[in-house]
């Protein structure tokens, strides 16, 4: 996700987002979700993990 926030934000960290883009940076990372090959290995992480559960 930082990768996707600092090529929006044009910023090197979450801290130094201007405080005038606060509520934009809060929407940015509520709406943001992971690109179709990390979201898959994440489901297959999670399906092994609850195996061994």
């Amino acid at each position: 996700m930082f990768k996707s926030f600092k090529e929006t934000f044009l910023q090197d960290r979450y801290s130094d987002t201007p405080i005038s883009r606060f509520n934009e940076a809060i929407e940015f990372v509520q709406s943001w979700y992971a690109p179709f090959e990390l979201q898959r290995e994440i489901n297959t992480a999670n399906a092994r993990a609850k195996m061994v559960l």
